[in-house]
This record gives C-alpha cells, structure tokens and sequence, in this order.
C-alpha cells in the first residue's frame, strides 16, 4: 500500500509508583515509487531499580590523582537526603523521530532526526566529602564500612535530559559491489537541574562523555571465489573526566571542565574471505590495522598511571587480527527440502520479488533492533554501562551492514530462477535470529540497569 500506521500501548502497574499507560504511533507514506516519508511518537517509563534506590558498594578509583574508597550509599540515607536525595521517582520520557527514505533502483538513503526528552533522570552524583558526623549517621543506619570511604555519591534524579540528532544511512549496489555509508550525530544536554550535587564537571561528564559524532564508510566486493570487505570507522572528539590534569595540579586553566577535547580519530577494518564449500566461509581481517591510538592522557601517567584514557571510544589496544571460521545451518543443509520441492512452482518475476520483500522485511527488523538498542543506550546513567551499550549497538550496525550487503549483492548478480529462491530462506532465517535479539534487548534494559549500582565506579 501507499501508507501504514502502526500503534502500541502498554499498561504497568508498580507497588511504589502506582500505574502508568505508555503507547507509540508511527506511520510510513509512500509518495511515490522513489521516495517516503516516515515518523513516530512514543512515550516511555522506567522506574528505578531496587539497587537503584538502596545501592551500597565500596570501590577504589582515583580521586584528585590519589586512590581512594568511594562509596555508593542509598538515595533514602540521612546523609544523602541532606544533599538533595531523597525517595527515587520514576524517569518519563518523549520520544518523536521522523525522516523521509529514497530509493531508486540499486541506491537507497534514509535521513531521520530524532528527539528524546527524559524527564526525572536517574543517576549518579558528584563524590561529597563524607563528614565525621556523618560516618556515625552511616553507622547507626547498619553501614559499618563508613569509616572506610572519604567521598560518597548516591543516585538521584534531579535533572532532565535532552538528546536529539540526526541518522543518515546509504547504500548503492554496483554489480558484484556494495558501497555503505553511514553517519550519526547526538548531543545531550541536561536540563531542571534541581540540585548541587551535579557540578559542572559532572555535567561535562554526562554531556561530553560519548562524542558527538560517528560516520563510518565501507566497501565490500563479492567474487565468485572470494569476497573483500574495507571499512572507516571515524569516531568524533569526546572529554575525559579521568584526565590526568585533574589529579596533576598542573592545568593550564583552573576548571578542569574547561580541558580541551581528545580529538577524533579514524579506523581502518580490512577483512578477506573465501568460502570453502556451501555452507562454510573463511575470513582473515583486522580492525584498526593502522594501529590507531587516542591521544595521550596528559599527565596520566603520573596521576592514575596509564597513558590512554580508559573512556576512549574505541579503546587503547590499537591494532587487531583475526581468523574467523563460519559454518551457516540454512536452506543448504544437507537433507532439507528445498522450498521449490514443497510449493507450487512461481512465476520468476514473482519469486524474485518475494525474496526482494524478505530482504528488506529483514533490514526493517535490524532497525528495529538498533533503534531498541539506543534507546537502551540513551537510558543508561552509568558512563561504563552506556560505553557497554553504545558497543552493542555498534555490532548490531555492523551485522545490518554485513547482512544488507551481502543480501542484496547476492541478490542483484543472481539470475531469475531457483537461483535466487535460497536468498529468500536466508533471510528468513535471519529474521528470526533478529527477532530473537529485539526481544532479549528489550529484557535486558531492565537487567542492566539493576546492575547499575554494582558496576557503578
């Protein structure tokens, strides 16, 4: 059809926060064979987890360049609610996106903004000083770790958050090669903040933490024999709020907020592979085989003795090689019917349509993947846990790309005929598989987040 609408609601009811109605509305109009329109609004709830709200752990970090205790204790703690804590509330959250999508015959691009407002932000505060009078408030709550840490934080959810950006997705299929690009800008901004214990280096470290912007730009060329895959992957200039400066005293300006950003860097990925019968394929490739390094974390060395920043998107190892051996279970599986010996023969302009809409069924269910991903990713508070969720939502990227291009490269130089029929049951199962994975993303946001206090730094 020209159009679709698609509509969802959901009813929760909690002990502590009562009941709440969420729904989502998205639509889809074709203008016309080349180019549609798409849009969705959607509404969310998260309530605070159990160690959330009564988080207590001790762990060791640096602290103005020196190793110190820092504990976590419970937002309800007297201690805590004389700095603004207090009975965690649930976070609420807007979301509206839309974007048009162009397609004309082996070229497709999708452009989409995107705006998600959370309102009650959980997480973390600034480390406070801990009193003496108030280790014997710790105390006589049942924490007798309290002689053992300086500082403490607590979670807490005073502020409110922005994040909106822009995805611009292409591809063009010229013959037996697939050309891939795809670019992501995000910003953050904290908004209502209600509190003194988000400083304005907390700030930086919630707005400025991941960077802004991430393209990536591969070519992969499929042979007979042999396929070959070459990728850039370009991550943007991002802040470290473990900079050695911090610890050193030796800062050229007082506010370590004020630091200069680590620049951005890009990244080579090559991969080679041949197949070695129907259903096994090997690849020999690296991932950032430049050896590519972040800038040096000033003064680290000194202060918490490593000379890369720990929060680097896209780490500190440099260079990495591989072997990788695939064996695929599917439609070639010995002794499985072909779907051609099961149902009635169909005209070939058909059959190749058919597997046409599996395909791209399959690419709507891998956004449909990516997008629940970052939305696990955008309601993370722990910086660790969003760097965790950012990294899966890059493999879920990468394995659309890899899937897509293979898919319709495939599917381009193929000819009519039962040729093409396997395509369409590779897809398939590929769905599942993705379905498979949207519904553990969807579990896991609540699992990962109860961890959140014990992962917390």
């Amino acid at each position: 059809g020209r159009w679709t609408l698609g509509t969802a609601v959901r009813f929760e009811n909690f002990d502590d926060f009562g009941s709440t109605v969420n729904g989502k509305v998205s639509g889809r109009v074709k203008l016309t064979d080349v180019v549609a329109v798409r849009g969705a609004v959607s509404t969310g709830f998260r309530a605070p987890t159990p160690g959330q709200q009564n988080a207590f752990n001790v762990t060791t970090a640096f602290i103005d360049g020196q190793l110190t205790n820092n504990g976590v204790v419970p937002a309800t703690s007297a201690v805590a609610m004389a700095r603004g804590g207090g009975q965690l509330q649930p976070e609420k959250s807007l979301n509206v996106s839309g974007g048009a999508v162009f397609e004309k015959g082996a070229f497709t691009f999708t452009a989409d903004f995107f705006r998600v407002k959370i309102n009650d932000r959980v997480a973390l505060s600034q480390e406070v000083r801990l009193q003496e009078s108030e280790i014997e408030i710790l105390l006589a709550e049942g924490i007798p770790e309290a002689r053992n840490f300086p500082v403490f934080r607590f979670f807490l959810n005073d502020f409110s958050t922005l994040t909106q950006g822009i995805d611009l997705i292409s591809t063009y299929v010229a013959g037996n090669t697939t050309f891939s690009a795809a670019y992501n800008f995000t910003d953050t901004r904290l908004q209502d903040i209600q509190t003194s214990v988000i400083d304005r280096f907390r700030i930086a470290t919630l707005e400025q933490g991941l960077p802004n912007t991430r393209w990536n730009f591969s070519v992969t060329h499929n042979a007979r024999r042999w396929d070959l895959m070459a990728r850039v992957n370009y991550f943007g200039k991002f802040w470290d709020s473990e900079d050695g400066r911090n610890g050193a005293d030796l800062a050229g300006v007082a506010a370590s907020w004020l630091y200069p950003h680590y620049s951005g860097k890009a990244l080579l990925d090559v991969e080679f592979g041949v197949p070695l019968g129907p259903n096994v394929h090997l690849a020999v490739g690296g991932e950032n085989i430049l050896n590519t390094y972040p800038d040096v974390n000033q003064y680290g060395a000194m202060t918490v003795g490593n000379m890369y920043g720990q929060f680097s998107p896209f780490g500190f190892n440099g260079a990495n090689f591989y072997v990788r051996l695939n064996y695929g279970w599917g439609s070639s599986r010995p002794g499985r019917r072909s779907r051609a010996e099961s149902t009635p023969e169909l005209d070939p302009l058909r059959k190749r349509q058919e597997v046409a809409e599996k395909i791209e069924e399959l690419d709507a269910l891998h956004v449909e993947l990516i997008d629940q991903l970052k939305a696990n990713q955008k309601a993370q508070t722990d910086l660790w846990l969003r760097r965790w969720a950012e990294d899966k939502v890059d493999e879920a990227l990468k394995a659309r790309e890899r899937d897509m291009e293979m898919l319709r490269a495939a599917f381009a130089r193929r000819a009519f005929g039962d040729e093409i029929e396997p395509l369409g049951d590779i897809a398939e199962s590929k769905q599942h598989r993705v379905k498979g994975q949207i519904g553990a993303a969807k579990r896991r946001e609540q699992r990962v987040m109860a961890a959140a206090s014990v992962l917390a730094p």
